[in-house]
């Protein structure tokens, strides 16, 4: 038997992943409308990890 334990607070993570979506999500919603004015387009903000493809 393995000597390494591992413990994870699931609370924690939960509510740690939906800090990181929600601050993602409003990062990506408040770009849009300077992206727009640029003549972008609202799919291209949202793709890949990038923000300006």
């Amino acid at each position: 038997m393995s000597d390494n334990i591992i413990q994870l607070n699931e609370d924690l993570i939960k509510h740690d992943l939906k800090d990181l979506v929600r601050s993602s999500v409003e990062e990506t919603l408040n770009a849009l409308p300077d992206h727009e004015a640029d003549g972008g387009s609202w799919q291209t903000v949202c793709r890949g990890t990038e923000f300006w493809v």
